[in-house]
């Protein structure tokens, strides 16, 4: 009697199952990746709000006393021009900042990046300083992730946050 030799393979079903093990894998770790990207850009931006902040409460000791600035200046900037908001995620939002002179405003009427919307948006009155947001799924999640980026409570207040300067700051850097 002779010997039938097999070779050594995989069975359509064994690469079927390896298939969608890898899949139910990469479902798992993907949306945890794009919240980290949506975290480093949340964070990108308050750095740039933190660093814009200071430099106007440096602008208005040393020169305007007692008054802010009346702009928010490039020439604060290591790269001589205001960063692009990073959180435009395609990177279209330039570093252009509209300025107002409203007593007692702390937040744009507007809170998205929109066409012939500025990212950054600066009070003259008070020193505050914002960065808008790109609209998301409902209206609710879009305040919410301005809220986040602006450190600000989600009450609107400031509940619990330390604040330098214009820009509000959480105990422990987040």
């Amino acid at each position: 009697m002779k010997m039938v030799r097999r070779h050594a393979a995989f069975t359509l079903v064994e690469l079927m199952i390896v298939v969608v093990c890898l899949a139910t894998l990469a479902g798992l770790v993907i949306p945890y990746f794009a919240d980290t990207s949506l975290d480093a850009r949340v964070a990108a931006t308050q750095n740039i709000l933190r660093t814009t902040s200071t430099a106007i409460d440096l602008y208005r000791v040393r020169y305007t006393r007692p008054n802010y600035p009346s702009t928010v200046m490039g020439g604060w900037f290591q790269s001589g021009r205001v960063p692009a908001n990073p959180m435009a995620s395609d990177g279209s939002a330039s570093g252009t900042v509209e300025v107002v002179n409203v007593a007692n405003a702390t937040n744009p009427s507007n809170r998205t990046i929109g066409s012939g919307v500025d990212p950054y948006w600066y009070n003259v009155a008070n020193g505050v300083i914002r960065a808008r947001v790109l609209p998301q799924d409902t209206s609710a999640l879009t305040t919410t992730l301005y809220n986040r980026v602006n450190l600000i409570a989600a009450s609107g207040g400031t509940s619990g946050v330390q604040t330098s300067g214009s820009v509000q700051i959480s105990p422990g850097g987040d």
